[in-house]
C-alpha cells in the first residue's frame, strides 16, 4: 500500500522484533526438540513475518487432508517413534494413540489449518474429569500451538485459539493479573499475535487490555495503544479509540490530557471532556503547583493549556449552541476568566485561525473587544476585564485608556456604574501608591540628612517629584468624580440621542461645571453652552424627538437672561425661530410664545407685540382667500407657512392688545381673527366684553351676531345667552319689540335640548317687562319645541304662573291641554290634579268625570294614591250610587289590566319557546 502501509509494517516489525527475545520459555520450542525434528516437519519462520497482504485464515479446499484412520499395532508403533522425534520429551507421556493420528496429519500438512484445528479440538475438553484422557496441561496446549504458528505465523485462527486457551486457563484457575502466566506468557502471546497479524485490531485490544489490567506500567499500555494506532489503517482506528479513551479516563492525569489532546484533532465532540480534564489542573495552578503541573503536562503552563482547550471548543462549529448544559456565552466567559486571571495564559494558545496542534499567540484584547461588541448586556463587566488584564500585565496607562474608552462607549447606566466604580478604585489605588512612595521618599530624606548634603538634596528632589505625583493623582481622582454627572448624561444620550430632556439636563450640567465668576469664565460658559446646543440640534431628529424641542433654546436663553446677557438671549431665541428644525408646528409656536414672554418680562410690550405679529404674518405669496382655507394642522405645508393660523399666538396678541394696545388695534386684531375663521365662542365673547368695557354696545351686539352667524347650533347657544343677557342688561324694557325679535330669532332654529333655557329666559323677560298674556303665550309656544321628557316640568311652571297671575280657574285650559298632549305616565298625575282642582272649584261632577277618565291609567295594585284620592272624594262629596260606581269601575279596570298582563306573559313565553 502507499506510505501508510509502509509505516504500519515498520511499526509492526518493530513490535515483533521487540517481542521475539521476550518469548516465554514454556511457549517456545526448545533447542533439543528443534534438533530432533526433521526439516520437513518443522517449517522455518520467515525473516519478515509481516506479509504484504493478510494471509487468508481458511485453507484451500484441495489442501484439506483426509480424516485420520485407525492403524494396525505395528504401524502405530512406528508412528509413535516418529512423533518422539518431533515432540519434546516432557510431553511424550501425554501423547495417546488417538493423538498419533493427528500428529501424523499435521506432519504431512504443516501449512494447512485443518489438521491443526482438528488436533486442537480433539484436546479442547481434555480435562481428565471423565478418566478417558490424561490431563492435558496448558504447557502442552501452548507447545502444539507454537508448532502450528511456526508453520502459519500469520494465521488469525491459530493465534486466537492460543490466546483463548491461555485466557481460559487463567480464568479456570482464577489467576490474578500479576501472575507470571498472565503477566509474561499471555501478554507476550498477545503482543506477538498483534505483531504478526498487524491489521487485526482484536489482538491489539487484547494486548492493550492485558497491559492495562496489570496497572503497573502506564507507559507500556500507552505505547501499546499508540503502536496499534500506528500499525492499523485509519478506518480501523474507531476500534481502538474507545478503549484507549476509556483507559485514559481511568488513568487520568497528564496521560488522559495528552490522549484527549490527540483525539480531539479527529473528533471535536470530545473537546468538552478534554476541557473538563484540564480544569482541575488549572484550578490547582497557583505558583509552585502551577509550575509543577506545567512541567508534568507539557511545554504549556496549565492555564495556557486550558485557554487553548476553550479556544478550540469555541472555534468548532459543533459548539454553536453550547455543550454540556452550558451556553456558548458561558464557555466564552470561562475563557475570558482564564485569560484575565492569568494574563500570560494567551501565550501559546491557539488563535481563531490556527489548527489544533499548531501553537499561536491568542490576542486576548481582541477576544475581549469582540465579546464587548457581541454580548452588549454584559459590556460593563467585559470592559472591566479588559482593564484588569492590562493592570495585571503592569500597563497602567493602557488600563486607564481602557477605562476612559469604556465610560465613553457603554450604553446602559448599569454598565456605566460597574466601569466607573472600577475606574475610581483604580485611581484610588494609584493615589495610594503615590502616597506610599511619598512616605518612603520622606523617610529617605530623614536618613539622607545624616549622610551628606548631596544625598539630602537628592532625597528632597525625590520628595518634590513624589509630591507632584500625589497632586496629579489626586487631581485626576477629583476630576473623575466631578465628571460623573456628565458621564451619566453621556450614557443616557447614547441610549436615546433624540431625548430633549437629557440634552436640557446636559445644558444645565455644563452651566454648573463652569460658573460665570468673571469674564473669562463667562466666555468659556457661553462657548461650552453654545457647543452643547449645536450638538443637540445636529443630533436630534425632530421626527423621533422625545420632548419639546423648544426647551433647548428656552433653557439657553434663560441662562443668558439670568446672567444678564439679554442680547445673547434674544440671539438664541432668534436663531431658534429662524433656523430651528421642528417636527411639529406646535414646537415653533411655543418658541415664538416664549420669545414674546421674554420681552414681556423685560417690560418691552411693543417688542413683544411686534414679535407676535411677525410670527403670525401670512406668506406674501398667499392670496387672502387661500389664507382662509389653510388649516393649521395641514402637514402638507411647511411649518412656517401655516404658523399664521396658530390660535395660541393670536390669543397672546389679543391679550396684549387689550392690555397695552389701542381700541382700534384691538378691534383690528379681533376682526382679523374672525376673518381667518380662527375665532372661538370664547374669543367672540371676549371681543364683545372688550367693546362693552369701552361703551361700544352696538358694536358688541354686532360681534355677537357675527359669532352667531359663524357658529351654528349647538355652539351658538352660549353666544345667544350672553347676547340676550347683555342686550336686556343694556336696554331693559325700553326696546320690547327688538328684544322679542331677538328671542324669536334665537328660538327659530333652536334644538329641543336647548329650547327650555331660552324659553324660560324669554318668559322671565316678559314677566319682568311685558304683560301676562305674553307670558302665557311664551309657555304655550314652548311646549311643541321641548322634548317630551321636559314638557311635564314646563306645564307645572305654566300652571304655577297662571294660578299666580290669573287665579285657579285660569288653569283649566292648561290642565286640559296637558291631559290631551302628555303621555299616559305623566297624564295620570295631571288628571288627578285636574280633578282636585275641579273639586276645589265646587264642580263635583266634573271632578268625578275626570276620575273616571283617568281610571284606566291607574292600576289599583300599583297606583293606590289615585284610588285613595277618588275614595276620599266620594266619601266627602259623593253618594251611595256614585260610590258603587267607583267600585265597579275599579273592578273593571283591575280585571282588564290583569287580563292584559296575562296576555303579555303568554305572548312572552310563546316567543321564548
Amino acid at each position: 500500500m502507499p506510505p501508510r502501509r509502509t509505516r504500519a509494517a515498520q511499526a509492526t516489525a518493530a513490535a515483533a522484533a521487540a517481542a521475539a527475545p521476550e518469548a516465554a520459555p514454556g511457549a517456545a520450542v526448545p533447542e533439543a526438540v528443534s534438533e530432533a525434528v526433521p526439516e520437513a516437519a518443522v517449517a522455518e519462520t520467515p525473516a519478515n513475518p509481516l506479509p504484504t497482504e493478510p494471509t487468508t485464515a481458511s485453507p484451500p479446499a484441495d489442501a484439506e487432508p483426509a480424516a485420520p484412520v485407525a492403524l494396525p499395532p505395528a504401524a502405530a508403533v512406528r508412528r509413535r517413534r516418529a512423533v518422539q522425534s518431533r515432540v519434546h520429551a516432557r510431553f511424550l507421556a501425554l501423547i495417546t494413540p488417538h493423538d498419533l493420528l493427528y500428529e501424523d496429519a499435521c506432519a504431512k500438512h504443516p501449512a494447512t489449518h485443518g489438521p491443526w484445528l482438528d488436533y486442537f479440538a480433539s484436546r479442547a475438553d481434555a480435562t481428565g474429569d471423565d478418566g478417558t484422557l490424561p490431563p492435558f496441561p496448558i504447557e502442552a496446549v501452548c507447545h502444539i500451538h507454537e508448532r502450528a504458528l511456526q508453520a502459519l505465523p500469520a494465521s488469525y485462527k491459530l493465534w486466537m485459539s492460543l490466546i483463548e486457551a491461555m485466557a481460559a486457563h487463567a480464568t479456570r484457575h482464577r489467576l490474578p493479573p500479576t501472575h507470571g502466566f498472565v503477566r509474561i506468557q499471555l501478554a507476550d502471546t498477545c503482543r506477538r499475535a498483534a505483531a504478526f497479524c498487524h491489521a487485526m485490531p482484536v489482538f491489539w485490544l487484547r494486548y492493550a487490555a492485558i497491559e492495562a489490567d496489570l496497572r503497573c506500567d502506564v507507559t507500556a499500555t500507552r505505547r501499546a495503544y499508540d503502536t496499534a494506532l500506528q500499525a492499523l489503517p485509519t478506518p480501523q482506528h474507531d476500534r481502538i479509540w474507545p478503549a484507549y479513551l476509556a483507559w485514559a479516563r481511568r488513568v487520568g492525569g497528564p496521560t488522559a490530557r495528552r490522549v484527549y489532546q490527540r483525539y480531539v484533532t479527529i473528533d471535536a465532540s470530545a473537546l468538552e471532556t478534554y476541557v473538563a480534564l484540564l480544569e482541575p489542573v488549572a484550578a490547582a495552578g497557583a505558583d509552585a503547583a502551577a509550575d509543577a503541573a506545567a512541567a508534568a503536562t507539557g511545554p504549556l503552563p496549565p492555564w495556557a493549556e486550558l485557554a487553548r482547550g476553550y479556544t478550540a471548543l469555541l472555534d468548532h462549529p459543533l459548539t454553536a449552541d453550547g455543550v454540556g448544559g452550558r451556553s456558548r456565552f458561558q464557555l466564552w466567559q470561562r475563557l475570558v476568566d482564564v485569560l484575565v486571571a492569568h494574563p500570560d495564559a494567551g501565550d501559546g494558545v491557539l488563535s481563531h485561525h490556527a489548527r489544533l496542534g499548531r501553537a499561536a499567540t491568542l490576542d486576548v484584547e481582541q477576544v475581549l473587544r469582540a465579546g464587548i461588541a457581541t454580548y452588549t448586556d454584559v459590556a460593563g463587566a467585559l470592559w472591566n476585564a479588559l482593564a484588569t488584564l492590562w493592570l495585571r500585565r503592569g500597563h497602567w496607562a493602557r488600563a486607564r485608556a481602557v477605562f476612559v474608552e469604556a465610560v465613553d462607549r457603554v450604553a446602559t447606566v448599569r454598565d456605566f456604574s460597574l466601569v466607573f466604580d472600577a475606574y475610581v478604585a483604580f485611581e484610588e489605588q494609584m493615589l495610594n501608591a503615590a502616597m506610599e512612595a511619598l512616605d518612603a521618599a520622606e523617610t529617605a530624606v530623614a536618613d539622607a540628612a545624616t549622610v551628606d548634603a548631596v544625598a539630602a538634596d537628592a532625597a528632597e528632589a525625590a520628595v518634590a517629584a513624589r509630591q507632584a505625583q500625589v497632586d496629579l493623582a489626586l487631581a485626576k481622582l477629583e476630576y473623575l468624580l466631578e465628571q460623573r454627572p456628565l458621564m451619566v448624561n453621556d450614557v443616557l444620550l447614547r441610549q436615546n440621542p433624540h431625548s430633549v430632556h437629557d440634552w436640557v439636563k446636559r445644558l444645565n450640567l455644563t452651566r454648573q461645571r463652569v460658573p460665570p465668576l468673571d469674564a473669562a469664565h463667562t466666555a468659556v460658559l457661553v462657548r461650552d453652552v453654545a457647543a452643547v446646543l449645536a450638538a443637540a440640534i445636529a443630533t436630534i431628529d425632530p421626527r423621533h424627538a422625545t420632548g419639546q424641542l423648544t426647551d433647548l433654546w428656552e433653557t439657553v436663553a434663560r441662562m443668558h437672561e439670568t446672567d444678564g446677557r439679554l442680547d445673547a438671549a434674544r440671539a438664541t431665541y432668534r436663531a431658534g425661530v429662524r433656523d430651528g428644525r421642528f417636527g411639529r408646528v406646535e414646537d415653533l409656536v411655543a418658541l415664538w410664545s416664549a420669545y414674546a414672554a421674554f420681552e414681556v418680562r423685560q417690560d418691552d410690550y411693543a417688542m413683544a407685540l411686534k414679535l407676535l405679529y411677525e410670527a403670525v404674518a401670512a406668506p406674501r405669496s398667499m392670496p387672502p382667500h387661500v389664507q382662509q382655507r389653510v388649516r393649521f394642522a395641514d402637514a402638507s405645508l411647511d411649518l412656517r407657512q401655516r404658523l399664521f393660523k396658530s390660535i395660541h399666538l393670536w390669543k397672546q396678541i389679543l391679550d396684549l392688545e387689550e392690555a397695552v394696545g389701542s381700541v382700534e388695534s384691538a378691534k383690528a386684531a379681533y376682526d382679523h381673527v374672525i376673518w381667518l375663521k380662527l375665532a372661538t365662542p370664547q374669543i367672540v365673547m371676549n371681543y364683545a366684553s372688550f367693546l362693552q368695557t369701552h361703551a361700544l354696545f352696538e358694536a358688541s351686539f354686532r360681534v355677537y351676531e357675527r359669532g352667531i352667524d359663524a357658529f351654528g347650533w349647538p355652539v351658538c347657544f352660549e353666544l345667544w345667552n350672553a347676547y340676550l343677557a347683555a342686550f336686556i342688561q343694556r336696554h331693559g324694557g325700553t326696546r320690547l319689540v327688538r328684544t322679542r325679535d331677538l328671542f324669536r330669532q334665537a328660538l327659530e332654529h333652536v334644538p329641543p335640548a336647548f329650547a327650555r333655557a331660552l324659553y324660560l329666559r324669554y318668559a322671565q323677560f316678559e314677566e319682568q317687562y311685558g304683560q301676562t298674556q305674553h307670558v302665557m303665550r311664551v309657555f304655550r309656544d314652548s311646549l311643541p319645541a321641548l322634548p317630551p321628557a321636559e314638557r311635564p316640568a314646563m306645564f307645572d311652571l305654566w300652571l304655577a304662573k297662571a294660578q299666580q297671575r290669573l287665579g285657579l280657574a285660569a288653569t283649566r285650559p292648561i290642565y286640559q291641554r296637558a291631559v290631551e298632549t302628555l303621555d299616559a305616565a305623566s297624564c295620570k298625575a295631571f288628571v288627578l290634579r285636574f280633578a282636585q282642582t275641579e273639586a276645589a272649584l265646587g264642580e263635583p261632577d266634573r271632578a268625578r268625570a275626570l276620575f273616571v277618565y283617568g281610571a284606566p291609567l291607574a292600576h289599583p295594585a300599583t297606583d293606590a294614591a289615585y284610588w285613595k284620592a277618588w275614595f276620599d272624594f266620594e266619601a266627602r262629596a259623593g253618594s251611595e250610587s256614585s260610590f258603587r260606581e267607583m267600585l265597579r269601575v275599579k273592578r273593571t279596570v283591575q280585571a282588564r289590566l290583569d287580563v292584559d298582563i296575562d296576555q303579555l306573559a303568554a305572548q312572552y313565553l310563546a316567543a321564548k319557546r
